[in-house]
């Protein structure tokens, strides 16, 4: 009897981390919006079961599905790139997994110990604690605004919110309509709960078509350039002219091209060395104007500091942006004097870089004010929302090749296209090898190259200086609304701390 019922906990607990791994396939490149949905009614009726035992375990686990899942393309990297052996690379991912659900998970079961009063309130309530989480991903652990429910609205019936709300007011939304349908059961809210479900079923499966849109007759041809190349390949003796002439060879194929982008950083040295300096003249001599990926060195009172950063390669020696927002291990190594040495992963090239600090200014461009974005930067809106304002257009390079063919570059590429939408304005992507394309303010793929394709694209984007309602007032907005969310919070908890004293 013992046993069987162990069984029954154990088939429980495995259900829970299924429903949660399969929630990866609501992203892209799979698409499947709908079972989204049906992950989180199954987390919000797991939370609010008056049978259920253990529910912080189910919560735990129906995280650890999601983001273990969620986030499996990181094996590519560690194993793969980083020589890890595939035991401990996969021990890595499974306690990653676990460490974004205690913190961006299991925190939900604080609705469980507010008192509620109407069915209304603790809609309200779960949908305040689920938004709070999400938002915390951008600062906690340094930041990781991945897997937003909000990004599945686009390509929708509903993506028009987009510019309005932003991908975190349809993550909100997204909430409130299935924390609504899941706790809406008592028998007057029935006829409510059908509709609700209804719509929680339709609206991430019903498409439409995005037309282009431009704003502007004043347009500039630009060209794309995907060099597919390995991440580690540049370090390799004597391959920094082999990419330069791959990369200048590509960029002469198309003509008229005013200004050409090129990767993240896919050269082995840094802009003002000897090495950088040729290859401007050789730029110079081709006639070609590039923006690209490079690093900077600075020196400092006792040591120099590396920046990855994005500009615009000539002789004048523009400083260009430089990324704020560092990729763990890759870029930097937390805990370094720790783990500096232990495995080949904690000592890939360039893991020693600076973050830049986060301004206002754009790169210019005879009648454009570039936007520039480096990687992960894109998942960021809230440090470059008013930068938006200033720029015409967002450039966003990008070295995806440290996660293959997998997913990573998938999702990466969807979050871009989020972003054109959220703050209407053309991106233009380059990355080391895919996805790179040119996506158009309404989040319309109008050309792109897929992964491990090499080649050079172009178009003519035209300069767009209206913002959306999400860059003019939707940002303050949410940002207002998640922070009496917080108040709400606390004083409904502090509340039912002080009724129990009393």
């Amino acid at each position: 009897m013992a046993s069987q019922l162990i069984n029954q906990r154990l088939i429980k607990y495995l259900t829970t981390a299924l429903v949660g791994i399969l929630s990866f396939l609501a992203f892209a490149p799979y698409d499947q919006k709908w079972i989204l949905v049906l992950s989180y009614l199954y987390l919000v009726s797991i939370l609010t079961s008056s049978t259920t035992e253990n529910k912080w375990l189910h919560i735990l686990l129906w995280g650890f599905g999601l983001w273990f899942a969620g986030t499996f393309w990181l094996i590519v990297s560690i194993h793969y790139h980083g020589n890890v052996n595939i035991a401990l690379s996969v021990t890595a991912l499974i306690f990653l997994g676990f460490l974004l659900s205690s913190i961006f998970v299991l925190p939900i079961m604080l609705f469980i110990y507010i008192k509620r009063i109407s069915n209304f309130t603790n809609v309200l309530i779960l949908s305040s604690i689920l938004i709070l989480l999400e938002s915390a991903r951008f600062f906690i652990l340094g930041g990781f605004p991945w897997l937003q429910p909000g990004v599945i609205f686009l390509d929708t019936i509903l993506d028009f919110l987009i510019p309005i709300i932003g991908v975190i007011g349809c993550s909100l939304l997204f909430y409130l309509i299935v924390s609504a349908a899941a706790l809406s059961s008592r028998k007057e809210y029935k006829y409510g709960l059908s509709i609700l479900l209804i719509i929680a079923f339709a609206i991430p499966s019903l498409t439409t078509k995005l037309d282009i849109n431009n704003s502007s007759n004043e347009h500039l041809k630009f060209g794309i350039v995907q060099p597919s190349f390995g991440p580690r390949q540049k370090f390799e003796s004597d391959y920094g002219k082999s990419i330069e002439d791959r990369l200048i060879s590509l960029s002469l194929e198309k003509d008229g091209l005013d200004l050409i982008v090129w990767p993240e950083s896919p050269f082995p040295y840094t802009q003002r060395s000897s090495y950088g300096n040729n290859l401007v003249r050789r730029l110079e001599e081709s006639n070609l104007n590039v923006i690209s990926g490079i690093y900077q060195s600075e020196s400092a009172p006792t040591s120099i500091n590396y920046f990855n950063t994005l500009t615009i390669l000539s002789s004048e020696k523009l400083s260009g942006y430089k990324k704020v927002n560092l990729v763990p291990f890759g870029e930097f190594l937390p805990f370094e004097s720790i783990l500096r040495g232990l495995i080949d992963f904690f000592d890939l090239p360039m893991s020693f870089l600076k973050p830049g600090n986060i301004t206002d200014e754009t790169i210019p461009f005879r009648n454009h004010s570039i936007l520039p974005l480096i990687c992960f930067d894109t998942a960021y809106i809230n440090n470059y929302i008013q930068k938006v304002k200033n720029s015409t257009i967002v450039v966003n390079v990008s070295n995806d090749s440290w996660f293959g063919e997998s997913n990573g570059p998938h999702q990466h590429f969807q979050i871009v296209r989020s972003r054109a939408k959220e703050i209407n304005r053309w991106i233009l992507r380059s990355t080391a090898s895919g996805i790179s394309g040119f996506i158009d303010n309404k989040g319309t793929i109008v050309d792109k190259m897929e992964i491990n394709e090499q080649g050079i694209i172009s178009f003519n984007v035209p300069q767009i200086t209206n913002n959306s309602l999400f860059v003019n007032f939707g940002y303050d907005l949410m940002r207002y609304l998640i922070i009496c969310c917080s108040i709400f919070i606390i004083i409904l908890f502090l509340r039912k701390v002080l009724n129990e004293n009393s």
